[in-house]
């Protein structure tokens, strides 16, 4: 009894870098310790902390908190079920029409414009009367002492709604970005990724490679001569209905049922800013699509359920993904030819696949560290430290994917590169030096497509950051818990 109550008092616990290691002493003197697993998430999350708290500065403890949250999904309606009852769940549920909210929205943001339009117009006649019967330059008059009549229903016009959220009206009309003067823009802004993120912070224990590679990739010095050319709208699809619950709103969604008529389920679930890459696309009718990493399939499935493509060829390599992929496919599209005529189901190596002048639209959804995951799954996780090396050369394999879609567009179409990655490497620097390489070895012209006006009405369910220089990056948010998901779209004009 006395030995056992020796080594009770023996045992204690202690501090060493922050993990609490439990010791206890052996009748020889010796000392056997048993320290807290690292686990692949924790390691994601300690990188994150390192990187992502230094690029997005004091937004990032909001965003760590939506990334260990639950997503917030919505839900995909199948036109090819009964769609009018499965609208009348969705109202009975309190989700709204993502298309009918942005129409709305879009509407009053333009009615807005106009009265501030109309307001300056008038301001500035007032100025000029004035400095003309004081005899004074107009220069001289203070502009906020010179107030005008407001504007009147009948010059603003007709046609408009007010039933809108005024916490969403508030986000669509902020000028104002959420994030501070050190966030990385690599494209303006001076900045070595390296002396964000020391490499001995880096570099877990277990791991011998040095991942300064990763972050060297991005050759921000490089100047590109690309035009940024606006979008104005979003042409969703009055087809598509897409529902998803209000801000603030974090319900879910019933499981999808099966139906029996045509045997196909009654609407498609997916992360809810998942739809805004098929979205930006913009397909029209008989165009010629291809989704070179199509699996899992939902965004494919969305790009299908539009009804315009004449050939949708949906790619993935490895067979078993391809395999889930026709799966989705078979559960929510019925077996009627003028539709499965369309489809085409390839398990090819995307980087690979370069079809010059083969398609109208492609969607790059490459694959990426999917952040989100990374944090609350273990299995398969990019931050396995005998995944290290392969992470490291993740930045190229994206470029390899985004340059073989670039040269299989035809002129006048559009490549939209998305990822579920806050990493400006793999998002901005990816896009960065796919057109350096565009640039260097072809005679095609690619623009930008400025995304930020065509997102502005969906502000009020997505929280948007429009600092990048090529593309938009939805933030996990917690009224609005959604992504990380980052679009950028090139059209080629030549």
């Amino acid at each position: 009894m006395s030995s056992v109550l020796k080594l009770s008092s023996l045992l204690r616990f202690t501090s060493i870098n922050g993990n609490y290691c439990r010791h206890l002493a052996t009748a020889t003197g010796h000392w056997a310790k048993t320290r807290r697993t690292l686990w692949p998430k924790d390691n994601a999350l300690q990188h994150f902390d390192n990187f992502y708290a230094k690029v997005y500065g004091t937004s990032w403890k909001s965003i760590r908190l939506g990334l260990l949250s639950t997503n917030k999904y919505c839900a995909v309606v199948n036109v090819f079920a009964d769609y009018e009852d499965i609208e009348i769940q969705m109202r009975q549920l309190g989700a709204i029409d993502l298309r009918q909210y942005y129409e709305r929205h879009h509407k009053r943001y333009q009615r807005l414009k106009r009265r501030m339009d109309i307001l300056a117009e008038k301001k500035a006649k007032r100025i000029a009367q004035i400095a003309h019967e004081t005899g004074v330059d107009v220069s001289q008059i203070d502009p906020n002492s010179v107030e005008v009549s407001d504007v009147s229903d009948r010059d603003l016009g007709s046609g408009f709604s007010s039933m809108t959220e005024a916490e969403d009206v508030l986000e669509m009309l902020s000028q104002k970005e959420d994030t501070d003067d050190r966030f990385i823009n690599a494209a303006k802004v001076d900045v070595d990724l390296n002396d964000f993120v020391p490499i001995d912070e880096l570099k877990y224990k277990e791991e011998i490679i040095n991942e300064t590679p990763y972050y060297e990739f991005y050759q921000k010095e490089v100047d590109i001569p690309v035009e940024h050319v606006e979008e104005p709208k979003l042409n969703i699809p009055e087809i598509l209905k897409i529902y998803t619950y209000p801000r603030g709103d974090m319900s879910n969604f019933p499981a999808p049922k099966r139906q029996t008529k045509l045997g196909v389920f009654d609407y498609y679930l997916m992360d809810g800013a998942s739809v805004l890459p098929v979205l930006a696309l913009d397909i029209q009718a008989n165009d010629k699509v291809a989704d070179y990493c199509a699996a899992p399939g939902g965004k494919a499935l969305l790009m299908a359920l539009t009804l315009r493509p004449s050939q949708l060829v949906c790619n993935d390599k490895s067979l078993s993904r391809n395999s889930r992929l026709k799966n989705v496919f078979s559960a929510y599209i019925p077996d009627v030819d003028s539709v499965q005529k369309t489809l085409d189901f390839t398990v090819e190596d995307a980087k690979t696949m370069i079809r010059p002048d083969a398609y109208d639209k492609i969607l790059i959804d490459a694959i990426c560290t999917n952040d989100r995951l990374s944090v609350i799954e273990n299995d398969n996780n990019w931050f396995k430290p005998s995944r290290l090396s392969e992470r490291v050369r993740l930045p190229e394999e994206q470029l390899q994917l985004l340059y073989a879609g670039l040269m299989s567009v035809r002129k006048g179409g559009a490549v939209v590169y998305s990822t579920c990655s806050l990493s400006p490497i793999q998002n901005d620097g990816v896009v960065h030096m796919a057109l350096k390489r565009i640039w260097e070895e072809t005679n095609h012209v690619f623009v930008v497509s400025d995304l930020k006006e065509a997102f502005r009405p969906l502000r009020g369910l997505y929280k948007m950051y429009n600092h990048f220089n090529y593309g938009i990056q939805v933030l996990p948010y917690m009224p609005s818990n959604c992504g990380p998901l980052y679009v950028s779209k090139l059209k080629r004009i030549q």
